[in-house]
């Protein structure tokens, strides 16, 4: 919730969409109760909450919210491909022509009447998120590669492990918690299937 406090008698938490893995998405549509609330206020965002707020509040949401299960570190907000790294961070590319490109006015001076600036509005908004509205592309080339790939990290503060260039450190420990995590649920499950098997 923000501190502002939009929504009054109600606390909520909001997660980006494609950050959740396929388990909890689901976990989310399964969401219920009496004064839990699912709701959307920005693209892309999925938000859950409950109809109260301060200690009691705190505890609801905090019951919802460990529902969810651990799930790894999300492509883009924590890691990003090589390829994607030496890209963005490094110049290893070229911009060339896109042959999908679609211009579009923008609909402000454009003196359309208020019933067709909606509908315009949306097609603009959609056409900006599109491929379409981008005059060039960027194109791989790894002939810009300068230095070793350990060392380009290195010089972003950031870590490179099995293809993955992490963003932080903040993230790579996040990534190691998950892996932990992991960890330990398939020792408590070898540790169970081996009792079960002496039996």
């Amino acid at each position: 919730m923000v501190s502002d406090h939009l929504n009054e008698g109600m606390c909520w938490i909001e997660v980006i969409e494609d950050n959740l893995s396929d388990e909890n998405k689901e976990i989310y549509n399964q969401l219920f109760g009496d004064d839990v609330v699912k709701f959307s206020y920005h693209s892309g965002a999925l938000n859950f909450g409950v109809e109260c707020v301060g200690k009691i509040g705190q505890e609801k949401l905090l019951e919802l919210a460990k529902q969810f299960k651990m799930q790894d570190v999300p492509y883009n907000q924590a890691y990003v491909s090589v390829q994607d790294f030496l890209m963005n961070y490094c110049g290893c590319y070229d911009e060339v022509p896109n042959p999908n490109y679609r211009d579009m006015k923008s609909p402000w001076g454009m003196g359309l009447p208020l019933n067709e600036l909606n509908e315009y509005l949306k097609k603009y908004d959609a056409w900006q998120e599109s491929i379409e509205s981008k005059k060039t592309l960027k194109q791989f080339n790894a002939n810009k590669i300068i230095k070793p790939i350990e060392e380009l990290v290195t010089e972003h503060n950031m870590i490179f492990e099995d293809d993955r260039v992490y963003l932080s450190e903040f993230h790579y420990k996040k990534h190691q918690n998950y892996l932990n995590y992991i960890n330990k649920i398939n020792d408590v499950n070898l540790s169970e299937s081996t009792s079960n098997f002496k039996r």
